[in-house]
């Protein structure tokens, strides 16, 4: 039997047809994408995180206040990562910035599915000092997942922006957690390429504790030095080495060392946002 080619009306039926379900496909993966960034913002909005008295700053992904509407594009370079804290937010005090590069950019589809602002290279984000002055006591919460093979090297999630030999650091490795003050604090943890974690560091000096991915026992505890917080570098160090390949969805600071409650509440919030399984969490 004779093979018949398609006429040119038959090519322009399959055509159209392809185009409707990939139109349609695109559509539904939009509406699914819209649904987990409102019931992300939903999440935030609810978490009652603001009425936890201390908070110095408060950086998240999903927020419309995050970030500028032109850098909420995939891949966009991201020069400002607002704090949506109730006494920044409407002056935009304590917004992190950076030199727009490639190698801060958002990413619209990060950890959990949420954007996130993805760290490359020597990409940073800084601020000189927050408006509320330095805190020598604090609570830093901040959600990342690394995107290469975590090796021995030291990668820095962030640090104090400048200065002193006192300023405070958190570090990771592919089997330590590294809190720096007046001096470098290791605690034994394992970090996996593609894996999600929150970390939690108090810094209460003799009292000084961290917590990944957990709120009842601290994954270690130290005695810390007279360290201060006077601003912050996101990415990499302060000398912007030893930097950080990977994620970063969200960094919560208070000016002192929160309860146990209070701690396993911002800790279970994060958890569900960004689906990190915490023991503990509620």
């Amino acid at each position: 039997m004779k093979k018949r080619a398609f006429s040119l009306l038959e090519l322009s039926v399959v055509l159209l047809v392809i185009g409707l379900i990939t139109a349609g496909i695109m559509k539904g993966i939009s509406v699914v994408r819209t649904g987990r960034i409102s019931a992300a913002r939903s999440l935030t909005v609810n978490s009652k995180i603001n009425e936890i008295p201390g908070m110095v700053s408060w950086y998240e992904t999903t927020m419309n206040e995050s970030f500028d509407k032109d850098e909420t594009v995939d891949n966009s370079q991201t020069t400002n990562w607002y704090d949506i804290s109730p006494e920044s937010i409407a002056e935009r005090r304590n917004a992190l910035t950076a030199v727009a590069s490639d190698n801060v950019v958002y990413r619209a589809t990060g950890i959990n599915s949420l954007p996130s602002i993805q760290f490359t290279g020597s990409g940073t984000l800084t601020l000189s000092s927050f408006f509320q002055g330095s805190s020598n006591r604090f609570t830093i919460f901040v959600v990342f997942q690394p995107t290469i093979t975590v090796s021995a090297t030291y990668m820095t999630l962030l640090d104090a922006y400048s200065g002193a030999s006192t300023n405070y650091a958190i570090a990771i490795n592919s089997s330590n957690l590294k809190i720096t003050d007046t001096s470098a604090h290791t605690i034994t943890k394992a970090f996996l390429q593609s894996t999600s974690y929150i970390i939690c560091s108090y810094n209460n000096e003799a009292d000084s504790k961290a917590f990944v991915s957990e709120t009842t026992s601290a994954t270690g505890s130290y005695t810390g030095g007279a360290t201060k917080l006077n601003g912050l570098t996101v990415g990499a160090d302060e000398n912007v080495g030893n930097a950080f390949t990977g994620l970063i969805s969200e960094i919560i600071i208070f000016n002192r060392s929160i309860s146990d409650s209070q701690r396993k509440s911002v800790m279970s919030y994060l958890g569900q946002k960004y689906n990190i399984k915490v023991t503990g969490a509620y």
